[in-house]
């Protein structure tokens, strides 16, 4: 597995570099991943609005 690749279970998924340097385990992207899932599902309505207009 090359340096800029992250294995998580079964998949493996390639980060940028930049992002990379920030979100340095499986635990980190996860948990900025589920942060984002949930401010997006508190904010549905809101997002639905920006993306119709």
């Amino acid at each position: 597995m090359g340096a800029d690749r992250q294995k998580f279970g079964d998949t493996i998924i390639k980060l940028d570099e930049d992002v990379a340097e920030i979100f340095t385990t499986a635990e980190s992207v996860n948990q900025a991943l589920r942060f984002l899932i949930s401010i997006t599902k508190d904010n549905q309505n809101k997002i639905q609005d920006l993306l119709i207009k």
